[in-house]
């Protein structure tokens, strides 16, 4: 197994602000606060190798998992419990369009327009998008 990355500090600010948080409610087993750092410290080396963290992705996911437990625990949770209460990734970003594709959308547009509206010139009993008048009969 090859060594992570050392964690970026997104990543371990987030963890220091959530155990602030459990920090504050006073729970029972709860480190000291002047060792909170150093817990961090644990809590960081503890979930770090343990996911493919993205910032964008798991930072409000971290957050959200801090405020699940703050309502839940009565007593300083695990590392392990954190990663029980991170809500599931929604779906990937969709990518934009290419700018290529998006000028070939146009173009095909436009060229559909042209088609219809040769049609139209060239048949117009056809009445393409109208309604039926109330003498013409719909089935023809």
């Amino acid at each position: 197994m090859t060594p992570k990355t050392p964690p970026p500090p997104w990543f371990s600010d987030a963890v220091l602000a959530g155990l602030q948080a459990l920090q504050a409610l006073c729970l029972d087993r709860a480190p000291a606060a002047d060792v909170i750092a150093r817990t961090a410290t644990a809590w960081v080396g503890a979930l770090w190798p343990v996911k493919s963290w993205e910032a964008e992705r798991d930072r409000p996911r971290l957050r959200t998992a801090f405020a699940s437990l703050c309502g839940q625990v009565r007593q300083w949770p695990s590392p392990r419990q954190l990663l029980d209460h991170l809500p599931t990734p929604g779906p990937p970003p969709t990518a934009l369009p290419s700018p290529e594709r998006e000028a070939a959308r146009a173009r095909a547009a436009r060229r559909g327009a042209e088609v219809l509206a040769e049609l139209q010139r060239r048949c117009p009993w056809l009445r393409f998008g109208a309604e039926p008048t109330a003498n013409e009969d719909p089935t023809t």
